[in-house]
């Protein structure tokens, strides 16, 4: 008789949210990732501004390079303000998502070292019919000479 573990639909359901939470974490590390780069860009970007400004005030500059030039940083400010806001965001559902990950792994963790318990309990238990099957053979065998 082949093992049958009772709780297979448990333990299939648990690695499917398992791989699910696994998933929705890799989607909010990716968009994660993504802002960071973005953080990263518009530093460049204001550094960048800051050099051509140097530049441009050295050369000597008109009232609206300046204007254009503040307005410019005062946008990059702002955006810079909106990353680091959803950056802040997407790092606490990160660590809310990383639990729940988990959380998952052990909940699935635990009906597997049921499994394993139960495969290695049926696996005593055949290697005892076995035995005991040849104790019976050999016990026959032996009444079978003896009597003759």
């Amino acid at each position: 008789m082949p093992f049958r573990f009772p709780l297979q639909p448990v333990l299939r359901l648990r690695k499917s949210l398992e791989r699910r939470e696994e998933l929705r974490l890799n989607i909010i590390r990716q968009e994660l990732a993504r802002l960071r780069l973005q953080m990263e860009e518009l530093k460049d970007s204001e550094a960048s501004a800051a050099n051509a400004l140097s530049r441009t005030l050295a050369q000597g500059a008109r009232a609206a390079e300046l204007h254009f030039y503040l307005a410019c940083a005062a946008e990059r400010a702002r955006h810079r303000e909106q990353l680091a806001d959803r950056i802040a965001e997407i790092e606490k559902l990160r660590e809310a998502q990383q639990l729940a990950f988990y959380r998952a792994r052990q909940e699935r963790e635990v009906v597997e070292t049921v499994h394993g318990r139960s495969l290695a309990a049926y696996q005593r238990q055949q290697i005892r019919r076995e035995q005991q099957q040849l104790d019976d053979l050999f016990l026959q065998r032996m009444t079978k000479t003896t009597a003759e």
